[in-house]
């Protein structure tokens, strides 16, 4: 994500079996990788967002 980092923070996220991730395939859902996401930006106080994806990552954002 170079092209963003000199104007903004940038963090990238795996869901679940996505990328090096693991996970319980009966949790596998949109919803489910929309609430990975809220946890880690609650986690990480972070309270305001833009959300760049594509396939899962852009319908979890949306």
């Amino acid at each position: 994500m170079p092209i963003f980092s000199d104007d903004y923070h940038t963090l990238s996220l795996d869901f679940p079996f996505h990328g090096k991730s693991g996970g319980d395939p009966t949790q596998f859902s949109v919803r489910h990788c929309a609430d990975v996401a809220i946890a880690l930006l609650d986690e990480l106080n972070i309270k305001k967002c833009y959300v760049i994806g594509i396939s899962m990552g852009g319908m979890a954002g949306f």
